[in-house]
């Protein structure tokens, strides 16, 4: 007996199908690819953080792949009355802003931007937090972080003419008018114990889900696709059955 497959009355979910399971497969190997990028930057993290402590002078012609993650030492002095306060940054369900101080090198000029780390913000807008001077030559250790993908701004960025400004995320363009001096191009993060740190609140390299989660993500974006397929197969089969039994009949009759 041969069977004629008409698809007449369920295009839609033919369509459906054929939409929805490329799209739900896409995304699990999204998520597989999300995961093996955190995978190496923990590896790397950890590469580097067992590596020796590098004079930061001697790491400025490196790409910033090579920059990444790499524990520097640096000579100098914070410029105390040039604080950037990175917005909105919750930490421990509290609002605050992650405190960046402008450090002139003693060596050249170069002046780096420091992230010390977490300060406790208020709810009035119109109210900066307190960040106490620290004066003097000093020695720091830090880490070179190099963001993985460029920050946007949503709305309007605020009127920042004085000091201390606050902003969503650091400019260097923009930053430059203000110091005479070169910049380093990245941000570097103050390590435990170093002379003005304050709340490390920084999220592991590559974020805050783990690989492991992003591999959880995918089997249930795969999983859902095979549902679907399944699902769908099963429709389609029933319907053929459905129009054999019915011709039978038909012939019996």
């Amino acid at each position: 007996m041969k069977i004629i497959l008409v698809f007449k009355r369920n295009w839609k979910i033919t369509l459906f199908s054929i939409v929805m399971i490329p799209v739900l497969m896409r995304l699990g190997f999204w998520q597989l690819d999300r995961a093996a990028d955190k995978h190496h930057l923990r590896q790397l993290s950890e590469l580097r953080q067992n590596m020796e402590v590098q004079e930061i002078e001697s790491i400025i012609h490196l790409s910033s792949v090579d920059m990444s993650y790499r524990k520097v030492a640096l000579r100098g002095d914070y410029i105390n009355d040039k604080n950037i306060l990175i917005d909105n940054q919750i930490f421990h369900s509290t609002f605050g802003y992650d405190v960046v101080t402008p450090f002139r090198l003693s060596s050249n000029g170069l002046v780096v931007f420091i992230s010390r780390g977490w300060i406790q913000g208020s709810l009035d807008r119109t109210r900066y937090p307190v960040i106490a001077p620290i004066d003097g030559e000093l020695e720091l250790i830090a880490r070179v972080f190099v963001p993985s993908k460029t920050p946007y701004l949503i709305g309007p960025a605020e009127d920042n003419k004085g000091w201390p400004k606050r902003v969503a995320f650091i400019n260097f363009e923009e930053l430059q008018v203000d110091f005479e001096k070169p910049l380093f191009p990245f941000v570097l993060r103050l390590e435990e114990g170093v002379e003005g740190v304050l709340s490390r609140h920084w999220l592991p390299a590559g974020g805050g889900l783990k690989p492991e989660s992003h591999e959880g993500y995918a089997f249930q974006w795969f999983a859902l696709a095979a549902t679907l397929g399944v699902c769908y197969l099963a429709y389609l089969f029933n319907f053929i059955g459905f129009k054999r039994n019915k011709k039978n009949q038909a012939n019996i009759s």
